[in-house]
């Protein structure tokens, strides 16, 4: 969000772009940070490389501000990268996603290296993985939030709970009603709710992420028409305790 400000959306996607057409790994579903070029570790052969654990979460934040067309491929990757106990090793063998961990200590005094399990790689690629469903990005300091959510793999629905920004909790359902009709409810509990600005970024089954249309939304709480926009992104102010209903409608463009 910082380079995003500093150099501008632009330049941030022309370069992704460029990055994918470098080291997109379609069948993997990652950007590799590093080259795919054979490498010998301690006698075993890596024919494709290597990459961190961190590069799946990389990956998917990055697509899913400005490549929203690979973001899915991205996000579907994961079971792939991560243990059964749900960890992310500090780096794997590209060609068989196999962790990497040539120096361990039975003693602990130097431990692991390169670390099997480490809340480093788990934690920014679980953030990845919630920015990617939520579009969440809050603004504390402006009382603030962005919103861009996503239903991936054809899903019917999505709920998400105790959301937290600038001290106001609110909790996000979103319904697919029907190929052009997404419903986003918005929850909020508390004071430090009144006066949060919410920004959302609305989209349907037939509009999503082929930006071939913008979806009619209108913002509704307690039966009032509290917003509304033809331009996919709907801008409206909270009051503590408040439900708004944000409805998404479109039409395929000819």
């Amino acid at each position: 969000m910082h380079l995003e400000r500093l150099l501008g959306v632009d330049r941030l996607k022309s370069d992704l772009d460029v990055l994918i057409g470098e080291s997109w790994r379609d069948s993997k579903g990652i950007i590799q940070t590093f080259r795919a070029e054979p490498m010998e570790l301690l006698g075993y052969q890596l024919t494709e490389g290597i990459f961190t654990g961190m590069t799946p979460g990389f990956t998917l934040y990055a697509l899913s501000r400005h490549r929203q067309d690979l973001a899915e491929k991205a996000f579907n990757a994961f079971p792939t990268f991560v243990t059964t106990s749900g960890n992310v090793t500090e780096d794997f063998s590209a060609a068989d996603l196999l962790p990497l961990m040539p120096i361990y200590d039975v003693t602990g005094g130097q431990g692991e290296i390169w670390a099997r399990f480490r809340a480093w790689e788990g934690g920014q690629d679980g953030e990845a993985i919630l920015h990617y469903l939520t579009g969440f990005v809050p603004d504390a300091a402006a009382k603030e939030i962005n919103l861009s959510p996503n239903l991936p793999n054809n899903w019917n629905s999505a709920s998400y709970t105790g959301l937290l920004a600038a001290g106001c909790l609110f909790d996000m359902t979103i319904t697919e009603r029907a190929d052009n009709r997404r419903e986003h409810t918005l929850a909020f509990t508390g004071d430090a709710c009144n006066g949060l600005k919410v920004n959302i970024r609305t989209a349907t089954w037939s509009c999503g992420t082929r930006d071939i249309c913008s979806p009619t939304t209108t913002v509704t709480a307690g039966g009032a028409v509290l917003a509304q926009s033809v331009s996919g992104m709907t801008t409206f102010a909270v009051k503590a305790g408040m439900q708004a209903l944000i409805v998404a409608e479109s039409t395929l463009a000819q």
